[in-house]
């Protein structure tokens, strides 16, 4: 009997063996290629979120004279993006929602950290931002992967770090990490482990994890002597997204953050629904210029007194 249970574990012992090394010799030519045509992984070659965030990672650890941070969602980027060039005492880094309030968080850590003479930092993200957390079909890609391979992962709050752990565990040790990134097959497998292993986060326009940042946020902010401030980007004008904004805004009364930034809801601009992508969020890319751009900026700096000496032309 024992013989026989030894027989099985170096079966086992083997075969794991032999998976393991299959696995590793995926993230590698020549058998990269082969490997992901036949587990049908060529998907995945693009699926590049992480390399999507990494930039934006090093954009604001750039040691320069900057003094002013633009951190956002895709909607941010769309609006600030295009004047990134031309301005210097401006760093703009406007990414994806996908990388929550708590990944922009540790972008704006790392901003002050590598920036002593820091002043303002403006987080300018659409209503349903908000509402990003650590799901199973972005957040391992956006937030896990990325802030773990730049070993940031220490830069989040307590809570944000818990509740990373809580929904990727091992899914984050940083050799898988770095293993995902570089084989299409690992990584159809660990989003597929993901998509089974983590629960859709809180409902909600405000979910704990947003007012654990956004407080996070504040408090670096305050630590360092720079002004925090949240502008809620521009707005199709339709019912759908007042009513988003209205429960957004009930959602921060109900924290005791409205006061604080009440600026938020007060300054709200919007276009008519023609201007925008039929998602409803995005402004046209075909039809949006970066005159038009520079228009939605005048606004905030008129109408708020804020983004002073932000550069919106390239004469």
């Amino acid at each position: 009997m024992p013989r026989f249970l030894l027989r099985i574990a170096a079966f086992c012992l083997t075969v794991l063996l032999l998976f393991g090394g299959v696995l590793l010799l995926s993230a590698k030519e020549p058998l990269r290629t082969p490997l992901l045509v036949l587990t049908d992984s060529a998907g995945y070659v693009t699926s590049a979120a992480a390399e999507e965030v990494l930039p934006h990672i090093a954009n604001v650890q750039a040691q320069d004279g900057a003094t002013a941070l633009i951190v956002g969602d895709s909607v941010c980027a769309q609006v600030f993006d295009p004047f990134s060039l031309c301005n210097t005492a401006y760093r703009i880094d406007g990414s994806n929602a996908a990388v929550t309030l708590a990944g922009y968080s540790v972008l704006v850590q790392q901003f002050l950290q590598n920036h002593p003479d820091a002043a303002d930092v403006y987080l300018v993200v659409v209503p349903e931002t908000f509402a990003r957390g650590f799901d199973g079909r972005h957040g391992y890609q956006y937030v896990a992967v990325p802030f773990t391979l730049t070993g940031l992962l220490p830069a989040f709050s307590a809570a944000a770090r818990e509740e990373l752990h809580a929904a990727y565990g091992w899914l984050m040790h940083p050799a898988l990490a770095r293993l995902t990134e570089a084989s299409p097959l690992v990584k159809k497998l660990t989003l597929q482990a993901v998509a089974r292993r983590v629960p859709e986060p809180p409902a909600g326009p405000l979910p704990p994890l947003s007012v654990d940042s956004l407080r996070y946020i504040q408090t670096l902010c305050d630590a360092h002597g720079a002004d925090f401030h949240l502008l809620c980007a521009p707005l199709s004008d339709t019912d759908g997204r007042s009513q988003t904004l209205a429960a957004l805004e009930q959602a921060f009364r109900a924290q005791g953050l409205y006061e604080q930034y009440s600026a938020y809801f007060t300054n709200v601009y919007r276009y008519p629904a023609a201007d925008f992508e039929p998602d409803g969020i995005h402004f046209s890319f075909a039809d949006t210029t970066m005159e038009d751009f520079a228009a939605v900026i005048a606004r905030y700096q008129a109408d708020t007194g804020l983004l002073a000496g932000l550069v919106t032309s390239y004469d």
